[in-house]
């Protein structure tokens, strides 16, 4: 915050500009930066103050205007305020990082926009490339990033779970096969399901028999079991394609498909979770993060399935108690003092006959006589006592405590008591002095255990000390001698039961007495020749505790109490069944290999290739009416009046751009199928092409720079609408305004013809903002 004293000039000035804007029309913008530009060459001292402030009243309100217009979604004034304000102040920091994100969502928005289109065409990885060609400009655009989070999200849930199959593999049908080859099963149930069956290479169906004999049962039960019983396994590539291989570790380990799974505990102890995750399914491999209690563990969905149902049952919450503890210790002492109290010495005085006592001449010694002696007795001389005391002390001390099952709690009402050692050096001769505290007063150790029927468990230890006096060596040193009482036992209580521990008591009884020698020792007699005090001293401790439960022992679900895992070779949490209405039975001998369907057998649904990176066989079982092959599609061209085919390419990206800063466009492309093609980009030579992005599925992208631009090769490629590929450009800080023009370009549609050319003529305006 900065502080401007201003003299009469510059007071005089604001007045004579508010009195204006009060007369007058309000001054518009553009008017109040003429006035700033008039003050800016100012000489005095008075006028560069008044300068220096209104530039900065200036500033801040159009920094403000900018960030309200561009809140309601008005970009071009907001980036004109942002502009006015650099214009009064290019250095300030706030209006250029503001005017930055303006250009930025600027050069953006079109790309955004196409991103929006191909991902509601379905085309999700184009429109991923070009979100990230997107964020690459502005990292911090919030629709850019929700919808590449939306995209990775959906990415991951079709990658991480098997497709969905389709609803025929719920058909019921009737099969009769005995000693039949597994391929004439499967066969028969391609033709009747629609499903299509891909052969792993070293699966060898023809010579594996299988025997069956089911009645209503689903196609994807009979699948399962004919797999299980032939020791061969299957992956669902998608909705009606299964990929079949023998069920060995050596070919689940090439197709079975490991996740990355991260579980974050809550109260599970992190050690043993992991201990006990190791002995029961012994991962392909775990980490655990303590800063986050997150367990990572990599294997198989099942696997992964089958840890979590685990964690569910394992990792519960902790339960929770208060304890409501009361102590309280009663002391009575009691003092009984009777009889009589006589002198325990006499004294003779020598006096001399000036009345002194102590100093004594020669001569004042052979005079004295039996008048110059007196005894001295105690006054008075006897003293009759009879007295009794008694005194109650009540010490209450009641602490409230919240601990967790199973964990300790301690509560010390008392003090520590220092304890100095000295430790000598023989050989130095050194001393040393350390201090080590003792506790002493009243200690309670207590340690709950919440059970399921809400009882809980109690350890208590009880210890009550006290400094029963002090002993002193013979080098200074002070040691204390304590007297403790102690109580160990352990409780189970209903919650909200009291329990009363009780008789920790401590009676102590000590009489004293003083005698007239001889005669105190006459019986009867003698008491009154003697003082006699007695003093007892009984002190008890009593505890009461009561458990309270705020967090009780909490069950898990019963479907994770109890699961399957599946077998000793392999870990499911899918067992092997079959529905109440299959009905599996031994046939005749004579039962000739038949499969019926409950129903009429439907049409063959398509079948969508899927890439593996594991050699299959070629060939595959298809359904009734086998699906297209993979590889280029055969499409007639539409011939224009040249007999060229009709190839669309065109430009999107933004149409204003900033000196300095890069910018994105796309080639969107519309046309069959090729095997190459080519075409020229022309533009101004202070764009300089920074890198190119293939967005289409084409095995081959090159660009090569021409005389007045660049010329793109791609290579093979199936048919394809949308962005082809992503150019950027960086413009130089003197770039002129400009365009970018598509000129004619060239085709080859299939291998061993003849390139055919096509024409382009896509202008697309360049604006350079300053």
């Amino acid at each position: 915050m900065r502080f401007f004293i201003l003299n009469s000039r510059g007071l005089i000035l604001l007045s004579m500009l508010s009195l204006s804007a009060c007369n007058t029309a309000p001054i518009t913008t553009e008017q109040k930066m003429q006035q700033l530009e008039k003050l800016q060459n100012a000489k005095s001292l008075e006028d560069r103050t008044s300068y220096i402030y209104q530039k900065e009243r200036f500033t801040n309100e159009r920094i403000t205007a900018a960030n309200q217009a561009k809140q309601q979604g008005d970009i071009v004034s907001a980036k004109d305020a942002f502009q006015q304000a650099l214009r009064t102040d290019h250095m300030n920091s706030a209006a250029a990082e503001g005017l930055k994100k303006i250009e930025e969502m600027d050069q953006i928005s079109s790309l955004t926009e196409l991103a929006k289109s191909e991902l509601k065409q379905g085309h999700k990885d184009q429109a991923l490339h070009i979100l990230k060609e997107v964020l690459r400009t502005a990292p911090n655009d919030s629709v850019a990033r929700k919808l590449r989070f939306d995209i990775e999200r959906d990415q991951n849930r079709q990658s991480t779970y098997d497709p969905s199959v389709t609803p025929k593999l719920n058909k019921r049908v009737s099969l009769e096969f005995r000693s039949a080859s597994v391929q004439a099963v499967l066969e028969l149930l391609a033709q009747s399901s629609g499903i299509n069956f891909i052969m792993d290479k070293d699966v060898r169906t023809d010579d594996i028999k299988t025997t069956i004999h089911a009645k209503d049962t689903t196609v994807q039960e009979a699948l399962r079991f004919i797999m299980k019983t032939s020791g061969l396994s299957y992956k669902i590539l998608n909705a009606n394609t299964f990929l079949i291989y023998s069920d060995s570790s050596e070919k689940h380990k090439n197709y079975d498909e490991l996740l990355t799974r991260s579980f974050y505990l809550a109260s599970a102890d992190v050690q043993k979770t992991q201990d006990m995750i190791k002995i029961l399914y012994a991962p392909k491999a775990m980490f655990f993060d303590e800063r986050l209690r997150m367990l990572i563990v990599r294997d198989t969905q099942d696997v992964l399935d089958s840890i979590d149902l685990l964690l569910q049952a394992y990792d519960l919450p902790v339960p929770e108690v208060i304890l409501d503890v009361e102590i309280l210790e009663v002391n009575r002492d009691k003092l009984l003092g009777l009889g009589i109290d006589f002198p325990n010495q006499i004294g003779v005085r020598a006096l001399t006959g000036a009345g002194q006592v102590g100093q004594y001449t020669i001569n004042q010694i052979k005079s004295m006589t039996r008048d110059n002696l007196s005894l001295v007795v105690a006054d008075p001389l006897a003293t009759l006592n009879f007295k009794q005391t008694s005194a109650e002390t009540n010490l209450l001390a009641n602490p409230r405590i919240r601990v967790k099952s199973k964990e300790k709690a301690n509560i010390l009402i008392g003090d520590k008591v220092p304890v100095i050692t000295t430790t000598s050096n023989l050989t130095s001769g050194s001393v040393s002095e350390s201090i080590n505290y003792l506790d002493v007063g009243l200690k309670l150790d207590v340690e709950p255990e919440v059970n399921k029927d809400r009882q809980v468990t109690i350890g208590i230890k009880l210890e009550v000390s006290n400094i029963a006096k002090e002993i002193r060596s013979s080098t200074g040193l002070v040691a204390y001698q304590i007297g403790t009482r102690n109580a160990a036992t352990t409780l189970q209580l209903q919650d909200g039961e009291t329990q009363m521990l009780a008789g920790l008591i401590r009676d102590d009884s000590q009489t004293n007495a003083t005698h007239l020698p001889g005669l105190g020792k006459i019986p009867f007699l003698g008491r009154l020749f003697s003082n006699t005090t007695d003093s007892s001293t009984k002190s008890e401790i009593v505890l009461l505790i009561t458990p309270h439960i705020v967090r009780p022992f909490a069950l898990p679900a019963a479907h994770v109490q109890e699961f399957s895992s599946g077998t000793g070779v392999q870990v499911s949490t899918h067992p092997l069944r079959l529905s109440e209405s299959s009905d599996y039975r031994a046939k005749p001998d004579n039962t000739t290999n038949i499969a019926t369907a409950t129903e009429a057998a439907p049409q063959s649904a398509d079948t969508t290739p899927s890439d593996h990176d594991t050699d299959v066989t070629p060939t595959a079982i298809p359904a009734e009416t086998t699906s297209p092959a993979m590889g280029m599609a055969d499409i007639s061209l539409n011939q224009g009046g040249s007999g060229s085919p009709q190839m669309q390419i065109q430009l999107n990206g933004p149409t204003h751009v900033t000196p300095g800063q890069d910018f994105t466009v796309a080639l969107l492309q519309t046309g069959p199928a090729y095997e190459s093609m080519s075409f020229d980009l022309l533009h101004d030579k202070s764009l300089e092409l920074v890198r190119a992005v293939l967005i289409a599925p084409s095995n081959k992208f090159d660009q090569q720079a021409i005389e007045k631009g660049i010329r793109f090769t791609f290579g093979k490629t199936a048919v394809h609408q949308g962005t082809a590929a992503l150019i950027t450009f960086k413009v130089a800080k003197d770039a002129p305004s400009s365009e970018l023009i598509l000129s004619r370009g060239s085709i080859q549609l299939r291998d061993g013809q003849q390139p055919q050319g096509f024409s382009l003529d896509e202008h697309k305006p360049i604006t350079v903002v300053r």
